[in-house]
């Protein structure tokens, strides 16, 4: 057998390979965040609006965790190039709020039948949630990352 192939220490990983991984894992949470989210929402929503609900549900599920993909590679970036995780999270953030408004507006003008009940609600649902979800991410690099010295006032 030979032993580089089993032994996953032999070849240490850099550092920019583990945060690359980091963020991968971190999709796939936010992924498994935003599914089991559907899952309780798919109930009221078809109690609510029926079939237009569970689509908006859909919809809705769909727009906020393509940018939440982004908005964690983007942060990972920033934070590897030196900047302060804050600012990847300022930058996410309206990355998201961008990304979605246009989507939503987009959506509308070409789905108008889709209401508040069928898809606005469940859009601010899963913004809230995915929003919560990176933040957290985010929280937890920083406290990873060295500190930074304090300054004296």
């Amino acid at each position: 057998m030979n032993s580089l192939a089993t032994n996953s220490d032999a070849i240490p990983q850099s550092e920019a390979s583990q945060g690359l991984s980091r963020v991968v894992r971190q999709c796939l949470v936010l992924t498994l965040g935003i599914a089991s989210l559907w899952v309780v929402l798919y109930f009221p929503a078809s109690r609510i609006a029926g079939s237009r609900g569970i689509e908006g549900l859909t919809y809705a599920a769909l727009l906020c965790l393509a940018p939440g993909y982004i908005a964690l590679l983007l942060t990972h970036v920033m934070v590897a190039a030196g900047s302060h995780a804050g600012n990847g999270a300022m930058l996410s953030t309206a990355l998201r709020l961008m990304v979605v408004g246009i989507a939503v507006v987009l959506l509308q003008s070409a789905r108008p039948d889709l209401r508040f009940w069928h898809f606005h609600i469940w859009v601010v649902v899963f913004y809230g949630a995915a929003l919560a979800l990176e933040t957290c991410f985010i929280l937890k690099g920083v406290r990873r990352s060295p500190s930074t010295p304090q300054q004296s006032h």
